[in-house]
């Protein structure tokens, strides 16, 4: 989906995870150290889902992470671990960062209950996102697939650009760091 509006140099695919060797993970470590450093930059890392593991270093040098979850128990029991996980590690080094925010998907498309994913969240340190219902239609697309414009008057391009607006509101424009720093 961000192909059409990077560069072609800008988007770099890297194999993560604890199946893969170390060279990918020292690669990543800097790329984020570097993209850290410079204004006007966004980084976004698409991880696979489970625990932590080695990428959790990764992680504590994000600002935020969007953790997507279904509203099935055998989604989120999973998600609430990997983020009671990542609130371990921010409490043990005394930090704020990374933000969690969990973005409900593969919802009903007309759901408007969202009770089980907000009561569940209560034990964690993490706020909930605008809902994404289905992401079938970008997949339908496979490679060939031309950007959000590509799906203009689906539902899923409306959920992705409630999604986009909310990550502006929130994330970019530094409105979750400001209401940490005074909780």
């Amino acid at each position: 989906m961000m192909q059409p509006h990077s560069r072609v140099d800008d988007i770099k695919f890297l194999p993560i995870g604890d199946r893969y060797d170390g060279v990918s993970m020292t690669t990543l470590d800097g790329i984020l150290r570097r993209m850290a450093s410079e204004d006007e930059t966004l980084t976004i890392v698409d991880t696979g889902a489970g625990k932590l593991g080695n990428v959790w270093q990764m992680a504590m040098l994000c600002s935020t992470v969007l953790v997507p979850t279904s509203m099935s128990w055998t989604d989120l029991r999973p998600t609430i671990d990997f983020i009671k996980e990542l609130d371990d590690r921010k409490e043990d080094y005394g930090v704020v960062n990374p933000h969690i925010v969990v973005v409900p998907n593969r919802t009903a498309p007309g759901q408007k209950n969202f009770s089980q994913l907000a009561d569940a969240l209560e034990e964690v340190n993490a706020i909930m996102a605008p809902p994404v219902s289905d992401l079938s239609v970008a997949r339908n697309y496979g490679r060939d697939f031309q950007g959000i414009n590509a799906v203009a008057g689906t539902r899923f391009r409306e959920e992705i650009e409630r999604l986009g607006e909310f990550i502006i509101d929130y994330v970019i424009s530094g409105e979750l760091d400001r209401i940490y720093q005074t909780a």
